[in-house]
């Protein structure tokens, strides 16, 4: 029971945290596009690019968490 319920937050955890990171992503881009040709193009693709490499290291975490629930490792992630 206890492995389950730990499996379980480990994915809400990931869902939870997926979606601010999406909501974030959206809205650089838009800004990056009223940007553009301005003095701060240059780091709102920063930002952008950021948010890109949270988004791609929060869909690696669900896995991470869960493959080693029980053992108490969690990869590093915590």
């Amino acid at each position: 029971m206890a492995l389950s319920t730990e499996r379980a937050f480990a994915a809400n955890a990931a869902h939870e945290l997926r979606n601010p990171i999406g909501a974030l992503l959206a809205q650089v881009q838009v800004l990056r596009n009223l940007l553009q040709r301005s003095e701060y193009e240059e780091r709102a693709t920063t930002i952008m690019h950021q948010a890109r490499r949270i988004g791609r290291m929060m869909e690696k975490t669900p896995s991470a968490f869960t493959s080693n629930v029980g053992n108490r490792s969690y990869g590093g992630y915590i």
